[in-house]
């Protein structure tokens, strides 16, 4: 996984070389399956026949229904909400706007996502 982050997310199919927590996300899903909730669609018997029939290809990890800890999207929202405490927006359309903003500044600390991450027990590393 970090040999294809480094590699940019224009190499990834996105239109700028940002990456974001969605665009993260979305790469993990395509690439290893990975769903980080319990929809009822993955826990369909469809979907449970194809795990069975490709064990070595795909593991399913099923959260709690509400598991903001195991979520690397929690501390980002948390990040924000802790830029906003002391907001004194306008309008709802300027509180949109300074909470696009502060989502916008993680996006500039890869470390910060990174620990995001590995706050529940995840890792941007490749295992092979």
């Amino acid at each position: 996984m970090a040999s294809f982050l480094r590699a940019g997310s224009l190499a990834a199919s996105f239109p700028t070389e940002r990456w974001t927590l969605r665009r993260v996300a979305h790469v993990i899903q395509r690439r290893y399956g990975v769903h980080y909730h319990r929809l009822q669609a993955h826990r369909s018997a469809d979907v449970q026949r194809f795990l069975k029939r490709h064990p070595r290809a795909f593991r399913a990890y099923f959260l709690p229904a509400y598991s903001p800890d195991l979520n690397p999207e929690e501390q980002c929202n948390a990040s924000v909400k802790k830029a906003l405490l002391n907001a004194v927006p306008g309008s709802l359309e300027e509180l949109r706007r300074q909470a696009r903003r502060e989502f916008r500044r993680l996006q500039h600390r890869p470390s910060t996502l990174r620990a995001y991450f590995a706050h529940a027990g995840l890792s941007l590393n490749s295992t092979g």
